[in-house]
């Protein structure tokens, strides 16, 4: 699976694209890299782009890991911020719902959503047209 993330400072905003079969690996690279970096403050709204994403592989025991590395990471945000998962197809949804639903019990500072287009995500980021089509021209 291709995965990659970069920070957009003017928008406050982490770009995260997967494209591919979905492996539990490439999501803790994307969640260490950012959790990691001094650059990237861990209170920064995301937009996860899965509309590439054609599948998935479990691994249930890593990804209880990289969940709770996620919870020590939330648990350094100053301020709630917003997670917006844009996944149009199957595979996006049914991975996006799972790992919602892995959440629920847990008090975080994160408001998650899915949609299934990109105008949704950027509404709910509060990004105009002009902004998403820049974050999208820009994404490494």
């Amino acid at each position: 699976m291709a995965s990659s993330f970069q920070y957009f400072p003017d928008h406050d905003l982490i770009y995260i694209r997967y494209a591919g079969t979905g492996r539990a690996i490439d999501y803790l690279r994307v969640v260490a890299g950012i959790g990691y970096s001094r650059d990237i403050p861990k209170d920064a709204n995301r937009l996860v782009d899965l509309r590439e994403l054609t599948g998935f592989s479990r691994d249930s025991l890593l990804l209880m890991k990289i969940q709770a590395r996620i919870v020590e990471q939330t648990l350094r945000a100053s301020r709630e911020y917003m997670s917006v998962v844009v996944a149009p197809g199957r595979a996006g949804q049914e991975i996006a719902g799972s790992v919602f639903k892995s959440w629920q019990q847990l008090d975080t500072p994160v408001i998650r959503r899915m949609v299934t287009n990109m105008q949704e995500a950027g509404a709910l980021l509060g990004l105009d047209a002009a902004a998403l089509d820049e974050i999208l021209a820009h994404a490494g």
